[in-house]
């Protein structure tokens, strides 16, 4: 199963700036419903840079009266459970940020994500497996580049819609490379993961 997600923080530090703005998408193909989704501003319980504002339009007003990223964590672990396997957490440069930044916030709460069933997809390095020869390879430009809609950056839904529209154009291109059939792939994201880290 499926888990796009994408996270606004206070800054750039993934070691300790805090969470803002979470969404999750579920894509789940066993299921008639398709894609479900978890989306919530957070309180981060400190200030939000001025420039962190400028880029999200988020400020201190907008999250003051919002839950915690521990009121919320139950919900956020209930929402990433499959019963019937691997959760596979995708997000762009999900090694390198996101997955960092969800580690340390549920850590914060005496959770170990390490013992939970996730792996992490990192679309950052799909792309760059995938199309070696862009220059770029960040959200922004791979959304330009392959021609998918570009939706106003750097707030968690608009940016997991996005990334759930790169994951699948990618999988199509990598079922064209392997000579693949493309719902096999996407139903089988252990298929992407291998590709990623072999």
């Amino acid at each position: 199963m499926l888990f796009y997600f994408d996270l606004e923080t206070t800054g750039l530090n993934q070691y300790h700036n805090k969470i803002t703005d979470i969404c999750i998408i579920k894509e789940n193909h066993s299921t008639e419903r398709y894609c479900e989704k978890f989306s919530t501003l957070v309180n981060p319980e400190e200030s939000i840079s001025d420039f962190i504002t400028r880029l999200t339009g988020i400020d201190d007003e907008m999250v003051k009266d919002q839950p915690t990223f521990s009121q919320v964590a139950p919900n956020i672990l209930n929402f990433l459970q499959n019963p019937n396997g691997v959760s596979y957490l995708v997000a762009h440069n999900c090694d390198g940020f996101d997955k960092l930044v969800l580690r340390i916030h549920f850590k914060n709460c005496n959770i170990n994500t390490n013992k939970l069933n996730w792996k992490y997809i990192d679309t950052l390095l799909f792309a760059k497996k995938l199309y070696p020869t862009i220059y770029k390879h960040n959200l922004k430009n791979m959304i330009k580049i392959l021609k998918l809609k570009d939706r106003d950056a750097h707030r968690a839904e608009n940016d997991t819609l996005m990334l759930r529209d790169l994951y699948r154009k990618m999988c199509y291109d990598l079922s064209v490379k392997e000579k693949m059939d493309y719902d096999y792939i996407m139903k089988t994201p252990e298929y992407v993961w291998q590709y990623i880290n072999n």
